[in-house]
């Protein structure tokens, strides 16, 4: 329903514009979530989360938009077609940084729940560094009065089931800081294993995968990655709500170890061909098994 153009101030400064497109017509829930996304990202000030500058109405068109910075790089569901699986050092230094962009949304008492790799974005710094810098929260909910009528009443699923916790698909209004704790962490095992978690040929497939067993154990897929951070990509997809992280940053403490500080080039890596060989394994391509192009997020309608 939306469109993001550039755009510059008098002074030369530039921004990304998002605006809600005149050529779709505008639901009630649509335009709520618009206003989501921008009461949200506006009150979480965090360098991992992607600012929103300013939001208003077009006086012409009477359409909303949100004037937020302009980023150049990718998403990570772009660096994953491209590079395959990551290096494990490279995955756990952009986590961690996910993680501290969480910890402030949840601080603010702001719960994202649509955390996947199209959501975490890599800004490519001019020094070559890359930031990962949160994204998209459209479907956020807040612990605010003004938040009680959530747009689930009327959209019996929201989110991505790929991602989605086992608590999210079964009542989405009820959630806590853990289901995002749950969707990074799925999004971390695809990122060192090119595959999802759980599989299934429909969302619902996947939703019963996840309520009843046990994610496939990383290493199966990626001996490569060293156990301990397997064990806490594991900690983070536990199915019960106790066994899991309790907060954004303790899955961050979880992670730190595993980054290599002798890599000064902070840019990304994938895994490299001897990492491979070592193990006798061959990475396995990205797999997803919807179609090519599927996007589930799902409306109840």
């Amino acid at each position: 329903m939306g469109a993001v153009y550039e755009a510059a101030t008098l002074d030369g400064a530039s921004f990304a514009l998002k605006i809600v497109r005149p050529d779709v017509p505008l639901r009630p829930d649509g335009l709520r979530r618009f206003a989501r996304e921008s009461r949200a990202a506006q009150q979480i000030d965090n360098r991992h989360v992607a600012r929103v500058v300013d939001a208003g109405t077009d006086e012409g068109l009477g359409l909303p938009f949100l004037v937020m910075e302009r980023l150049e790089g990718r998403d990570l569901r772009e660096a994953l077609r491209d590079l395959g699986p990551l290096d494990p050092s490279c995955a756990a230094r952009l986590f961690v940084q996910a993680c501290q962009g969480l910890a402030a949304a949840h601080a603010c008492g702001v719960v994202h729940r649509d955390i996947k790799p199209a959501n975490l974005f890599l800004e490519e710094r001019a020094t070559g560094e890359i930031v990962l810098k949160l994204c998209d929260f459209g479907v956020a909910k807040h612990a605010l009065p003004e938040d009680s009528g959530d747009l689930t009443k009327s959209n019996g699923i929201l989110g991505s089931p790929m991602y989605m916790s086992p608590e999210q698909s079964r009542n989405p209004r009820t959630v806590d800081h853990r289901s995002d704790i749950f969707s990074l962490g799925v999004t971390l095992y695809e990122t060192l294993t090119g595959q999802l978690p759980w599989q299934g040929v429909s969302a619902l497939d996947l939703v019963v995968a996840v309520y009843t067993t046990d994610a496939r154990p990383l290493a199966s897929l990626a001996p490569w990655v060293p156990p301990g951070l397997a064990t806490a990509v594991h900690k983070a997809l536990a199915r019960n709500l106790e066994d899991r992280f309790a907060s954004a940053d303790g899955f961050a403490s979880a992670l730190r170890p595993f980054v290599d500080a002798s890599d000064s080039s902070h840019g990304l890596s994938g895994v490299t061909t001897e990492q491979r060989s070592e193990n006798q394994v061959s990475a396995s391509p990205l797999a997803v098994t919807t179609e090519p192009g599927t996007e589930w997020t799902a409306e109840r309608r």
